[in-house]
């Protein structure tokens, strides 16, 4: 079989079809490849910046998300931090022996506290404690005075008379 010559060969099969088209050029074929290699290599720098750019979108997400929780967990301290903000001032009239004992019921649980740091835990803390609790026992308040109501209420939590101290009466 002879050598074919491809430039004549592509000339015959031009003119054959009617065209007027030039031959292939082999540094065409090159340049081709090049731009096609160039345009992988954009394609591949864009997937990889958008993946950075996700990878950075989710990082400050779950860092955002840390951020909030820290918050929420600090929550109960900044809460107790603006009670000045949040209560009204309330005057009773308490006996001596209730104030000392105030007094030394709040600086007893202040000397066992495990963790330093915080709130204070002062009178004014127990005497809203125990108004709370008188709250969430109201059902079980009766009576028609002090004397009557304290006996009632003492007796419903299972405290004795003799472990009441001060005077009943008022």
């Amino acid at each position: 079989m002879s050598e074919i010559n491809r430039p004549k060969q592509f000339a015959d099969l031009v003119a054959a079809a009617g065209k007027d088209i030039a031959p292939p050029d082999p540094d065409a074929r090159k340049d081709r490849q090049l731009r096609e290699a160039a345009e992988r290599a954009a394609a591949e720098k864009a997937a990889a910046d958008q993946a950075a750019a996700e990878r950075a979108a989710a990082e400050k997400a779950a860092a955002d998300q840390a951020a909030a929780e820290r918050a929420a967990a600090d929550e109960p301290a900044r809460g107790r931090v603006k009670l000045a903000d949040t209560v009204r001032p309330k005057y009773a009239k308490i006996r001596p022996d209730q104030w000392g004992a105030l007094d030394r019921i709040a600086r007893e649980l202040m000397d066992a506290r495990t963790r330093i740091g915080g709130p204070r835990i002062t009178s004014n803390t127990l005497i809203r404690i125990a108004i709370d609790a008188l709250v969430a026992t109201e059902g079980s308040l009766t009576g028609n005075h002090e004397t009557e109501v304290r006996a009632r209420y003492f007796k419903e939590l299972g405290i004795r008379n003799s472990q009441i101290p001060g005077d009943q009466d008022s």
